[in-house]
C-alpha cells in the first residue's frame, strides 16, 4: 500500500489503524488460500517502530496453525 499524507496521526507518522488493516488483510489472503473464508476473532499487534509518511508499508502473513474451527497466522 502506497503511504500517503492522509494516513499519517498528528504526529506526522502512519495511524496504528493504517498498519492494522494491512495485517488483517495479509491474513485475510493467507486465509483464503486455504480454501477458508473466516471472520478475525482475535488480533492483536505491536508496534515497535514508527513509520513515516511516504514510501511502501507491505504485510506478509503465513499459516502457522490450520484447525477445524480456526487458522492462526
Amino acid at each position: 500500500m502506497r503511504i500517503l499524507a492522509e494516513h499519517a496521526n498528528l504526529l506526522g507518522v502512519v495511524h496504528g489503524g493504517v498498519r492494522m488493516f494491512i495485517a488483517e488483510t495479509a491474513m485475510k489472503l493467507a486465509c483464503t488460500s486455504q480454501g477458508r473464508l473466516t471472520t478475525t476473532t482475535d488480533m492483536n499487534i505491536s508496534l515497535f517502530k514508527s513509520i513515516e509518511e511516504e514510501g511502501i508499508l507491505r504485510a506478509v502473513a503465513s499459516v502457522i496453525y490450520h484447525g477445524r474451527n480456526s487458522i492462526k497466522y
